[in-house]
């Protein structure tokens, strides 16, 4: 037996422990290697291993039912509910699909918002930063969406059909941007005012038209002496 949240545990652990060996073992080996890893081929990277824990939930939630004393209906059948009868596979096993969605967001989720910063207008990077965010609020909203169909006796589908289409996704989405991986994006810092109506126009500081000046730090500290 397992608690629950610390099933849920895995996934930012594997984080913090799989983001090192990114950084400093295969990301500079494949840079003294010369070989080019862009930023979308990171992504497509991600979502094939996202959809490979896909398949891991898949494959357990088979087995699960197949060993259940209550078939395909395990988690709904009161024959099996009501007296605690389960499968025999370890709940520790959930562990390995938990893992493997951590270790998919590292290739995803970096580069995304770098790209999503660095092709954004100098005035609206904060703006584009957060749609891109606003993309987990969606697919939030589909799970929502979708949730009356995760039942007995659908469940090995539920946790198949995504990772099919996560496959799916991962060839269109590098057919439609690969050419992104072929130019360097650099982020910008500065901000071009000139953009902004009213930026670099004489501001008004108070309703008496006289200026109202913030003293300097060392003024301050005089006073406060």
């Amino acid at each position: 037996m397992a608690p629950n949240d610390v099933l849920n545990n895995f996934n930012p652990l594997a984080i913090i422990l799989f983001s090192p060996i990114l950084n400093f073992g295969l990301y500079p080996l494949l840079r003294s290697l010369k070989i080019h890893y862009g930023p979308i081929k990171r992504i497509c990277t991600g979502f094939f291993i996202a959809s490979l824990g896909g398949i891991a939930y898949c494959v357990l939630q088979y087995y699960a039912y197949e060993s259940s004393p209550c078939g395909y209906y395990g988690s709904s059948d009161p024959a099996c509910v009501d007296p605690g009868l389960t499968s025999d596979i370890s709940v520790w096993w959930m562990g390995l699909p938990y893992s493997i969605g951590g270790i998919s967001e590292l290739f995803v989720n970096v580069p995304a918002y770098g790209i999503a910063y660095s092709r954004a207008p100098r005035n609206m990077k904060g703006l584009v930063s957060a749609i891109n965010c606003f993309s987990t609020a969606l697919s939030y909203a589909v799970n929502l969406a979708c949730s009356s169909a995760v039942a007995d006796p659908l469940l090995v589908w539920d946790f198949g059909g995504p990772a099919i289409a996560g496959f799916a996704t991962t060839i269109l989405f590098w057919v439609l941007f690969r050419h992104i991986d072929k130019e360097e994006y650099v982020l910008t810092t500065t901000i071009d005012t000139d953009d902004i109506p009213g930026y670099n126009e004489p501001k008004i500081q108070s309703i008496n038209s006289k200026e109202n000046t913030v003293p300097e730090i060392t003024d301050l500290g005089k006073e406060i002496h």
